[in-house]
């Protein structure tokens, strides 16, 4: 038989029954089977992808006689998103793949009309080139990926306060417990004890920027001034605040009026979570945010703080944690230690604590988990072990139950027990 010879731009190629192999020398485009040369018919070759592939009568690769084709689903195609790449009508391909738009612009099934996401390495059909020109206005209004940060930082949010700078450590003494609900913690010179012992503390933590606000605008403002979202991603992101046993909420910003009384002017609550979609464009669902503030992810009424924790989680695109009893505001933090308020357990106030907020006692050393949820998805946040703050800046779940830890201590004081000192609590032989 004689050969026949193919002509390329670049060099020629002589083939007598000669086997077509892909860029891995596995058979192309016939599954297993052998694709051979015709010897009498004149082959021409294309370049993709920087290699000489072949090709008889084929017009397209992955196309049928009818002009269908595939396309396989990358990270971040949309309906109008896989339209475009293959030059196609929007509304053909999603005929084609048993789809519809509906007059929200959402992508359905035609029989079910259950809402369709389509999913990365999804495999769907292209119908024959069609004018798009329909779609350019739909097409243009798609997001591109936003580009990783190349920049990480930890940040830690605090009131700002003239006075604050006034004080030393040896200024911040106790405070009455919770209170928002009870008394004021500010101490002699005008500063908040809670937040500024933590205050005090981060300084000196290499790893974690601290951020002084007056309210959410101010905090926006200094976000935007070292380009968080874009230049700079956040890791993680702390929110040193007070929060309520009565009503899940916390404050962005200083919540005192300037004259030592509670202000409800940075409040942040159920009636207006939705304020924080502004800070979502600075963050990410790998973002991880902890409300600094007692009672957030728990108080009276736990379906109210998990509803709210959620809304906190979709408002800021970020995964929340926040405490379900006593926060711990202390110059102990960020030192590889417990990230729970424990000095309730003991004291001559044990058990007018406990009948005044039973819950905290309850969720002692848990905290509430939540993640953004996704389109019409419906999800519950998680209840978590405790935290421990950590030397770099960070956070991370224990590995053990405190709460499971303190559980005989804690139905003690349900009975109406009490330790008068955290030595008794700890030398107590009943809970061994």
């Amino acid at each position: 038989m004689k050969a026949s010879k193919v002509e390329n731009n670049s060099k020629s190629v002589n083939s007598s029954k000669t086997p077509f192999f892909n860029r891995n020398g596995e058979n192309s485009f016939f599954g297993n089977k052998d694709f051979f040369f015709s010897p009498s018919t004149p082959l021409q070759t294309k370049l993709i992808d920087g290699e000489n592939q072949t090709f008889s009568d084929i017009k397209d690769k992955g196309k049928d006689d009818s002009g269908i084709s595939e396309y396989v689903v990358q990270s971040g195609d949309g309906a109008y998103r896989i339209a475009k790449k293959n030059n196609v009508n929007v509304h053909e391909f999603l005929k084609l793949n048993g789809l519809k738009l509906t007059n929200k612009s959402k992508v359905v099934y035609l029989k079910s009309g259950k809402e369709k996401v389509f999913e990365i390495g999804e495999t769907v059909k292209i119908p024959p080139n069609t004018d798009r020109s329909l779609d350019a206005k739909k097409i243009s209004t798609e997001k591109e990926p936003k580009p990783e940060p190349k920049t990480k930082i930890n940040i830690f949010v605090t009131p700002k306060s003239d006075k604050t700078t006034e004080s030393s450590m040896d200024d911040l003494g106790a405070w009455a417990n919770d209170g928002i609900d009870d008394a004021t913690q500010l101490n002699e010179k005008g500063a908040d004890n809670a937040t500024e012992f933590s205050f005090r503390k981060v300084g000196y933590i290499d790893n974690l920027r601290t951020i002084k606000i007056e309210n959410l605008d101010d905090l926006i403002k200094q976000l935007e001034n070292m380009k968080a979202g874009t230049e700079v991603g956040i890791n993680y992101l702390y929110f040193s605040s007070h929060g309520s046993y009565n009503s899940p909420s916390f404050y962005i910003g200083s919540h005192y009026d300037g004259k030592g009384k509670w202000s409800s002017k940075n409040k942040i609550s159920m009636g207006n979570v939705s304020k924080l979609n502004k800070l979502s464009k600075f963050l990410s669902p790998k973002t991880k945010v902890l409300i600094m503030a007692c009672h957030t992810g728990g108080g009276k009424n736990t379906k109210q703080s998990e509803k709210f924790v959620q809304e906190l989680a979709n408002q800021l695109n970020a995964t929340v944690y926040a405490n379900r009893s006593w926060g711990l505001a202390s110059s102990g933090n960020f030192e590889d230690n417990l990230y729970a308020y424990t000095n309730a357990l003991y004291g001559d106030e044990t058990q007018d604590l406990y009948k005044k907020k039973p819950n905290a006692f309850k969720f002692m050393g848990t905290m509430l988990k939540a993640m953004p949820q996704k389109k019409g998805e419906k999800s519950v946040p998680e209840i978590t072990n405790a935290l421990i703050l950590k030397r770099d800046g960070t956070f991370k779940v224990m590995e053990s139950n405190y709460n499971k830890v303190i559980k005989k201590v804690l139905d003690k004081i349900a009975k109406g027990g009490t330790y008068k000192s955290k030595k008794e609590m700890v030398d107590d032989k009943e809970i061994k």
